[in-house]
């Protein structure tokens, strides 16, 4: 196969597969589309595993749904700083994504509260929380890093060609 038909065959691959298989590749632009239906498709899947866990009692599915949302964490990251490159900035940016990820364990790592309750049974709709003076400055950090991130990740890009690659919409 020569370079312009695999060209022509990653072309028509689904979004969120072509994602997928760029997971190492932080070179080039993305666009908001292909980022939009990353993130819808990946946090369906997260969520499906959440769903057939029931009453949140199947800790299995839990696991699973946390093992995959880490998982789509590198395509996610490679997605970024492809965004970032759309947008004429440096793929440094990416940081912002990646800082969330040992704050997020972190807070899952925390222990339960008076109630034996933990933040990760909370987080799942299980119990009942008791905030603590620990627990609150990460979950708000935790939420400005995905705030800040959706932000970068859906702000437009540079019309044409950009120091990173060609418009991935096409010339304008």
């Amino acid at each position: 196969m020569d370079i312009a038909a695999a060209s022509a065959a990653r072309d028509r691959m689904p979004l969120f597969v072509r994602t997928v298989a760029d997971s190492f590749v932080f070179a080039g632009r993305s666009t908001r589309t292909e980022a939009l239906g990353f993130l819808l498709v990946s946090t369906l899947l997260s969520q499906t595993a959440l769903v057939l866990a029931g009453d949140r009692s199947e800790m299995a599915w839990v696991a699973v749904a946390l093992a995959l949302a880490l998982t789509l964490e590198i395509p996610s990251i490679a997605l970024f700083v492809r965004r970032m490159h759309d947008q004429d900035r440096s793929g440094w940016w990416a940081l912002i994504g990646v800082a969330k990820i040992p704050l997020a364990l972190a807070l899952m790592s925390m222990p339960g509260d008076a109630n034996g309750v933990s933040i990760v049974r909370m987080l799942i709709w299980e119990g009942r929380y008791d905030w603590d003076a620990g627990t609150l400055p990460l979950l708000l950090a935790v939420t400005l890093l995905v705030i800040a991130q959706l932000g970068f990740y859906f702000a437009p890009g540079t019309d044409g060609a950009n120091r990173y690659g060609a418009d991935p919409r096409g010339e304008r």
